[in-house]
């Protein structure tokens, strides 16, 4: 099979090809012929994620319309006036979860792939879903991986309740002569 374009709306969609032919098959993806590689042809995973796009987005959005529907019903607490305490531990670890840029969206035709599920009182599961294939390349599959922090903050999330729940203790108590630090990581231009 080989991913060959169909109408810029749809992107691409996989069809058959014959395995009788050689040279190059001139699609998209940058699938090789069987006669360059010895019967195997190479795809982009990226483009090849696309052509099968709207079936990992109908699934995403199944599976997150059952994880929420379990999850608690409470709103999560305003976190600009929160005055819970995260357990007291020397190291906590935060996660704050970005929103797609406007590029990612129209021009790469990227879609959203982190879940921040609701907790009590606050949210601390963020799920990724990776978006694969099998063996075959026609059949998608996706992997659920869960991952627990202290806190989750979700793509709305403002940078004073992350600093209110993340960083306001450590300051507070290096005011008062401690010692704290904070790590941050993220992609250039995250936030």
């Amino acid at each position: 099979e080989v991913c060959s374009p169909m109408t810029p709306k749809r992107g691409y969609s996989v069809e058959p090809t014959s395995s009788s032919r050689g040279g190059h098959s001139g699609n998209a993806a940058g699938a090789r012929s069987q006669s360059e590689g010895g019967g195997r042809q190479m795809f982009d995973k990226n483009e090849l994620r696309l052509v099968r796009r709207d079936v990992f987005l109908e699934a995403l959005d199944r599976y997150r319309a059952k994880a929420f529907a379990e999850a608690s019903r409470a709103p999560s607490p305003d976190l600009a006036v929160c005055t819970l305490r995260p357990a007291e531990q020397a190291v906590r670890i935060y996660a704050r979860k970005r929103p797609m840029t406007e590029e990612e969206h129209a021009k790469r035709r990227d879609f959203d792939v982190a879940t921040v599920l609701r907790g009590q009182p606050l949210p601390t599961k963020l799920i990724l879903h990776n978006c694969l294939f099998q063996a075959d390349l026609k059949t998608p599959f996706i992997n659920h991986l869960g991952f627990e922090f202290d806190h989750v903050f979700g793509e709305d999330a403002k940078n004073h309740e992350v600093y209110r729940l993340a960083a306001f203790e450590l300051v507070l108590g290096a005011r008062e002569g401690g010692v704290g630090t904070m790590f941050m990581f993220g992609q250039t231009g995250s936030g």
